[in-house]
């Protein structure tokens, strides 16, 4: 004799047609199956907006890298100016200097041994091949 497990010969032979569901479950399975239609849509166009967004951000980013970069760029550019400014503003103001004038300018030249040092690359100059330069008005 075998030992069989319980089971009701009728349960395995149900189906489920309209007739058998009651009033009342037919307009839930109805509003669970436009719910679960909605949130599946939902996910859809949120994962789109989250891709948007997203690359929107990447964008904006660059973007910002950019302008961080030209910021620096300009800031010197205004520091440099500034500093020129500075300059000749102390230059005229505290040490009292100004542009000289056309009959002012004296044209200096570099003693011959220096340009031949020059010339030649040398690294080492004869100071005493040197020879003094007078400034005469």
């Amino acid at each position: 004799m075998s030992v069989q497990d319980p089971v009701d010969v009728n349960a395995t032979n149900k189906q489920v047609t309209v007739d058998s569901v009651t009033n009342w479950q037919l307009p839930l399975l109805a509003i669970l199956f436009v719910s679960i239609v909605f949130v599946a849509i939902k996910t859809v166009v949120q994962r789109h907006e989250s891709r948007t967004a997203y690359m929107k951000l990447q964008t904006l980013e660059k973007e910002r890298d950019k302008l961080a970069a030209q910021w620096s760029r300009l800031k010197l550019e205004q520091g440099t100016a500034l500093n020129q400014v500075r300059v000749e503003q102390y230059a005229r103001w505290d040490l009292k200097m100004k542009i000289p004038k056309a009959s002012e300018i004296r044209i200096v030249r570099e003693p011959q041994a220096v340009v031949d040092a020059v010339v030649s690359n040398q690294t080492m100059i004869d100071h005493d091949k040197l020879s003094k330069v007078s400034l005469s008005d």
